[in-house]
């Protein structure tokens, strides 16, 4: 069952044996970043969202999703791109070159790099892609 993000930060914290200290260290945040969380909610970024994941896998996947989940939200939020979708991405490019995701990664930053020094959007460089 989903819960909010307060509740969700709540639960982590006990999950993690940690003081709001502690998960604060953990993220980068002081502790009165995780009691405003706690107490308010908020959007996690990717990164945090993949730090208190891995650190809850082991013991609790149930709510290492549900934290993945939100940091995907946060992704989307702040423009980013979720680790959910460069996963997706980056297997899709894998399978359909027939090589393993490791193989094909550094293809994709490459090309990637490019589209963005040249300052064009992903959808421009998939319709010259498709015309070719």
């Amino acid at each position: 069952m989903a819960m909010d993000s307060a509740t969700l930060l709540t639960h982590v914290q006990i999950a993690l044996h940690m003081t709001q200290r502690e998960m604060g260290a953990l993220v980068g945040r002081d502790r009165r970043t995780i009691q405003r969380w706690q107490d308010r909610g908020c959007t996690l970024m990717p990164g945090e969202a993949a730090t208190l994941a891995k650190a809850l896998q082991a013991e609790r996947p149930d709510l290492a999703a549900q934290v993945m989940a939100l940091g995907d939200k946060g992704a989307g939020m702040a423009g980013i791109a979720s680790a959910t979708v460069i996963a997706a991405i980056v297997k899709a490019a894998a399978a359909a070159a027939g090589v393993s995701q490791e193989t094909i990664k550094p293809g994709l930053v490459a090309a990637f790099a490019k589209a963005n020094e040249s300052r064009l959007s992903t959808g421009a460089v998939l319709v010259g892609l498709r015309r070719k």
